[in-house]
Parts: C-alpha cells; structure tokens; sequence
C-alpha cells in the first residue's frame, strides 16, 4: 500500500465519522486501517459491521486507544471481523460496549495464532457487556494460502473458562489450525451457563476424545433443555450403571435425584476421533443416562460406532419396558401403603 492510498484509507475513516445516523457498514474487500475502525466505534447508531483491517501489515498490532469502554459501538447487534492481528482485535473487542451484541465473528485467515493469543481473545470474549446477550461466536485462525498445514495451535481447556459468562451463547465454532482440549473438569465446569440456553443446542470445537461418559452424565444432568451435542468422547470406560458380577446391583441413573433432566438430549455428535471398545455396554450405558436420545453422528470409520447406532435402538425399547415395569411397582406400593393405612 502506498502513503497516498495510506492517506486515502485515513480520509475515508474521518468521512465515515460524520454518519451519525449510520446502521449498517459492511465492506470486506477494501481494508480499513485501525483509525478508521477508530471512527467506525464512535457511530452512535451502528447496529452491524462487515470489516477488513490488517493492522500487523502496517506495524500497528499495538491497539491505539487506552481509554475505557464507554460509548464505543454502543449499538452493536452483529460483527464480523477479518483480520491479520489477534493481539489488536483482542484489545477491541475489550473495549466494545454494546449491550445488545448477538452475534460475533472473528476471522484470522493470514497466519495460525498462538495459544497464549487466542487464551487472550477469548479472554476478552468473556468479558463483554453482552455477555447475555450473545448467542454465536465463531472465531477462524489459520492460513488458507499455505502450502502445508502446521501442527495445530493447541488451545488449553482453561482458555475455555471466560465463555461461561455468556450465558445466552447457542453456537460456538473455533475453527482453522486450532484444537480444543475439553476434559471432564471443564465441562463441568461449562455446564452453569448451558442451562439458560433455549434452543439447546451445545457444540464444542473439540478433536481430541478427552471427555469421558461419566463426564458428558454429569453435564448433560445440569442442562434441561440440552437436545443435542456434539463432544468426541473417550468411551473405552463406561460407567458401572448395570447390576455387576457377582450379584452386586448398582443404583441406576433412573434411581439417582435430578438424573431424568438429562432424557431431552436427541441427537448426540461424536465426530471421528471418538473411542470405543465396547459398543453393547456403550449402547447399555446411553439409554440409561438419555433416555430420549435416538440419533448418533459419527465421522469415524470405526466399526464399532456402527454397531453401536444397531445396538442403540434395541436397548431403547427395553429401556422403555423398564420404566413401564417401575411405574407399576411404584403405583403398587404406593396403594399397599394405603391399604395398610387404612
């Protein structure tokens, strides 16, 4: 880019500043130098944005404003941001002060960020003042051009932690060069704010099977209104709901108080990377813990994960002749208590 189109892209920004009333901008294709989406958050009306910027190109990943949030895009509905510079988008989005933000895409497609990088965006993801308010996240890190994919930037669970406070969040995607490490302790730990969520619908960028089914139960438990989720889990351990050897029986999850909130869950997603060892105790084990689920997707050309989907459906007709059988050794007892009482 030359000083005059250097110039020109300031002008433009200023120009831009004096359009109080303005709604909506979008322009992908024409890059806007950071001062230009310095006069863009001054609009007090600007409800979306489609913007390019490539501030590491011009040496500016230094963000120039240090003030505070206060009356910078104040009317923010939908963004989406490309960009070179996660450290310089990171700084902008802390300093975003809508209330009312819906939607938010950021898209890195020139490099692969790193991991402390993309902890410090999502970082400052979670603290917006539309925490909840915002219903989809979608953040890209990668380099289309690039003859050869690295090894993916490995993003740690606890950089997942600060999106817990958008409690209104539906869809989240983190996609590229990026790999997600979600285990037992994290989901837990996530499940406080999926209970909130209306659609139910819970998918996590995750490619490697660190969640375990034990960890997906406990969950799944805490979210009412969950229908569907997509988690690759590590199944080679089931939980010990069925009577084991020996004669000892098990309290199973039918028996265990607040278990029946997790039966909405229809459609589970495991991707390509699940493990399996044993499809019948799996089968076994997912119709006792979701009693509604009937559809498993699945990327992996593993075997097992076939004969699991055959196996389901017969353990969910017994599972529903269980219930049946409960119901009536319930109501018998209950009357027998009557009976005895009178």
């Amino acid at each position: 880019m030359s000083s005059n189109d250097y110039n020109k892209s300031m002008w433009l920004g200023r120009e831009i500043g004096g359009l109080r009333h303005l709604t909506y901008f979008e322009a992908p294709d024409i890059e806007l130098l950071p001062e230009a989406v310095e006069h863009l958050a001054s609009l007090p009306n600007l409800a979306r944005i489609v913007i390019m910027t490539k501030p590491a190109d011009h040496d500016r990943t230094r963000f120039p404003y240090t003030g505070e949030r206060t009356s910078r895009f104040p009317s923010l509905v939908d963004a989406q941001i490309h960009t070179n510079c996660f450290v310089w988008c990171a700084v902008l989005i802390s300093t975003i002060s809508s209330p009312v933000l819906r939607k938010l895409l950021i898209n890195n497609r020139s490099c692969p960020s790193s991991a402390p990088v993309l902890k410090v965006l999502l970082a400052a993801v979670g603290q917006l003042p539309a925490g909840p308010t915002l219903r989809e996240l979608t953040i890209f890190s990668g380099d289309e051009q690039a003859p050869l994919a690295p090894g993916p930037t490995i993003v740690r669970a606890a950089a997942m932690r600060p999106l817990a406070a958008l409690t209104a969040l539906q869809r989240l995607h983190i996609g590229g060069w990026c790999e997600v490490l979600l285990d037992d302790a994290t989901l837990a730990y996530l499940r406080l704010y999926f209970p909130h969520t209306p659609c139910g619908a819970a998918p996590f960028p995750v490619s490697r099977p660190l969640v375990t089914l034990q960890g997906l139960a406990v969950f799944a438990r805490a979210c009412p209104h969950l229908e569907s989720v997509f988690i690759p889990v590590d199944a080679r351990v089931v939980p010990e709901f069925e009577p084991a050897w020996g004669g000892r029986h098990l309290r199973r999850p039918a028996e265990v108080p607040g278990c029946a909130r997790a039966s909405t869950l229809r459609w589970f997603g495991v991707g390509s990377a699940s493990l399996i060892q044993d499809y019948v105790r799996v089968s076994s084990c997912l119709s006792l813990l979701f009693l509604a689920l009937r559809h498993l997707c699945h990327d992996s050309k593993e075997s097992m994960w076939l004969e699991f989907i055959r196996m389901h459906g017969k353990f969910v007709l017994v599972r529903e002749q269980e219930r049946k059988m409960r119901r009536r050794r319930l109501a018998g007892a209950a009357n027998a208590d009557v009976s005895a009482s009178t």
